[in-house]
């Protein structure tokens, strides 16, 4: 089965046909983004267009597999960079609070200033060791 083939039909047959780095076929892209976008498999599958059982079916394929890891792992770094950003506004937030004149919100910010400042030293310093430890072996 060549690519084309693939293409054409939106299905794979033979395992370990599909080499790592390659698209996938459309019509498992768009099931792709079904499962990204659905609670069930079933509902990703339908607005796939596509049966829950090809679904089923592709999830078993390793480079489908691969090609939704990817994609969900695309999300969670997307995800992870947004929040990044909004670090700084947040931590600023903290800071100003510090000194709101509500004593509650005061202690309360500098907690959570203080939690996450040991929090960042500890995994600061848990990649020093681990990078120690890398260069070793």
């Amino acid at each position: 089965m060549t690519k084309s083939d693939i293409e054409e039909n939106g299905e794979w047959e033979e395992k370990g046909e599909w080499e790592e780095g390659e698209n996938l076929p459309a019509a498992q892209e768009k099931a792709v983004q079904a499962l990204l976008s659905c609670v069930t498999v079933e509902a990703a599958a339908k607005k796939a267009g596509v049966s829950a059982r090809t679904l089923h079916r592709w999830l078993k394929e390793p480079g489908f597999r691969q090609g939704h890891l990817a994609a969900r792992r695309q999300i969670m770094e997307q995800a992870v960079g947004t929040l990044q950003r909004a670090s700084l506004g947040a931590v600023e937030t903290l800071v100003r609070n510090l000194k709101c004149g509500v004593p509650t919100v005061e202690v309360s910010a500098a907690r959570i200033i203080l939690d996450a400042g040991l929090k960042g030293v500890e995994m600061l310093e848990f990649e020093d060791r681990l990078a120690t430890v890398e260069e070793s072996l």
